[in-house]
């Protein structure tokens, strides 16, 4: 008997039990080993070995997490949740990639922009002022020889091509970005200028591809003409023929107001706005562009 209250003593030790506990099973010993008459009946307390410990967590009667309810979505709130994503992304997903397309056009447009003039540049400094070398060229070939003289050398090319457009030979310029450059009207003094190739085989030299994908500029540095003058003695400048200011140049993009050259489309003029603009696409812009 005394055996088994001292295994009952070191398991409360062990399992660390409240002192006023072990003192009274302690007393029971002590009583037991006086003998004597009127001694009180043991009462065996049985001790759980988990009951106390400070590492052991219960739940639903078990210990080391046995038995825990594991919390889980159910198919009706995964579903419910897909398709809040897929509304949300169906909302902005569009804006996204139209933004995207911007960014891209924005970056071809200032590249070229800069890049053909810089040529310009230096093509002054080996031949002389561009109003001597500049030619208004008709026919592809010889458009890409004179092209191949004075500006591919400054410029960082893929290659020049002709290619057959609806009959005609057509002078391409490729550049690394993979936007190309094209006389239009077989003629060097008015050029456009494309986001892709692709966009070119789409739409031809077809005006409604203007502000799009294709954007004219002139190149004609001797002309002081009325129509002309604001491209006098410069570079590769955005198509302004008849010279409107920069308010009325917006209004001509947006069909706000008739073009000064009736023989032309408002939206030849969205090349111009788009630099007064620093090149930059705005939110109200009337034309979805892509490349």
């Amino acid at each position: 008997m005394k055996k088994g209250i001292a295994n009952v003593i070191a398991g409360l030790t062990r399992n660390r039990v409240p002192e006023r506990e072990r003192a009274e099973a302690e007393g029971l010993i002590r009583r037991r080993e006086g003998g004597g008459v009127g001694k009180p009946k043991c009462r065996y307390m049985r001790v759980s070995k988990t009951a106390h410990h400070p590492d052991t967590k219960m739940q639903g009667g078990t210990s080391k997490g046995r038995g825990k309810r594991k919390i889980a979505f159910t198919l009706a709130e995964v579903l419910i949740t897909l398709g809040i994503i897929g509304i949300v992304a169906a909302m902005t997903l569009p804006t996204l990639i139209q933004n995207y397309k911007n960014h891209v056009v924005e970056t071809r447009l200032q590249k070229f922009y800069s890049t053909i003039n810089q040529a310009v540049k230096m093509a002054e400094v080996e031949y002389g002022d561009k109003k001597i070398w500049y030619e208004d060229i008709s026919g592809a070939l010889q458009q890409k020889e004179w092209f191949n003289k004075y500006l591919a050398p400054y410029i960082k090319i893929v290659k020049t091509d002709i290619q057959t457009v609806r009959g005609k030979e057509m002078l391409i310029v490729y550049f690394q970005d993979s936007s190309i450059l094209v006389p239009f009207s077989s003629s060097t003094r008015d050029w456009l200028f494309y986001t892709s190739k692709k966009c070119f085989d789409q739409w031809g030299d077809y005006s409604e591809a203007y502000g799009v994908c294709s954007f004219p500029f002139n190149f004609a540095p001797r002309s002081n003409s009325s129509y002309w003058g604001c491209i006098y003695n410069k570079g590769f400048e955005p198509f302004s023929s008849g010279c409107p200011n920069s308010d009325d140049i917006k209004k001509i993009c947006y069909k706000e107001k008739e073009s000064p050259d009736s023989s032309v489309l408002q939206r030849t003029y969205c090349t111009k706005f788009l630099q007064l603009n620093g090149w930059k696409i705005p939110k109200d812009y009337p034309y979805n562009v892509w490349y």
